[in-house]
């Protein structure tokens, strides 16, 4: 019985996909498939949980070496930080539309 309502299930998940294929389409340029051999459509491509990741350079040379522990751990920081200005800036645009408002409310009164 759980195998047949896996399968509706799936069948169900796979029909609702298929009405959005714009989904399809922006999942595999994500990832950096069915993009330009130009680059033109880099910016696409999106690295889960990294907002500061940069897509290579059309003519930059591949490098297969791992990064080692430092690099890593710079990396890291580097995202953290990027993240906790973000962080600021979106609560410091929370706060003057707040500000903003309450003065709006204030000048009605």
């Amino acid at each position: 019985m759980s195998g047949r309502l896996f399968t509706v299930w799936t069948c169900d998940a796979i029909a609702k996909l298929m009405t959005r294929r714009d989904l399809i389409r922006r999942a595999f340029r994500a990832t950096g498939v069915g993009i330009d051999i130009d680059g033109i459509m880099k910016n696409h491509i999106k690295f889960p949980n990294f907002a500061t990741y940069v897509p290579p350079e059309k003519d930059e040379e591949h490098n297969d070496d791992l990064l080692t522990k430092a690099e890593l751990d710079l990396l890291i920081a580097q995202e953290k930080k990027f993240e906790e200005e973000c962080k600021k800036e979106r609560e410091n645009k929370r706060k003057a539309a707040l500000l903003s408002r309450a003065q709006e409310r204030a000048r009605k009164i």
